[in-house]
């Protein structure tokens, strides 16, 4: 909470900014309107109209299950996108020769083992967040 005071605040810090010492005025509008008063108004020129937003809030599915958070988690990591990390893992792998250089050669990664990565790291860190929390 600010502090009221009549006294003025004192700071020996160098960032401390004043508070601005400045009264409203409602003679009219200020020198910035002013200066905008010899443009010309350009034909033909109407300003964007947003419709009125009515039903504003959250759009989920009516069959989620709130207390499950992997059913929030499938809302945004879908299989579509598992399969394209494949995808892009494998094509990046070939590009880069991966497992040419060693005895061990690549295999391709399909969206099951993508997701078993993502499941194993976050397995690992969520491990990690109960351990330090202790």
């Amino acid at each position: 909470m600010p502090r009221h005071s009549s006294k003025p605040i004192q700071s020996t810090d160098v960032d401390y900014v004043k508070p601005t010492q400045y009264t409203a005025s409602a003679t009219g509008p200020g020198p910035e309107i002013e200066a905008l008063k010899g443009y010309r108004q350009i034909e033909g020129y109407e300003p964007l109209q947003f419709p009125e937003i009515i039903n504003a809030g959250l759009k989920l599915p009516t069959d989620i299950d709130f207390d499950d958070p992997f059913a929030f988690f499938q809302l945004f990591f879908t299989d579509e996108l598992f399969q394209r990390l494949a995808d892009y893992t494998n094509h990046h792998a070939r590009i880069k020769e991966a497992g040419e250089d060693f005895d061990r050669p690549w295999i391709p990664r399909s969206l099951i083992d993508i997701k078993a990565f993502i499941g194993k790291r976050q397995k690992r860190q969520f491990k990690r967040s109960i351990l330090i929390s202790m």
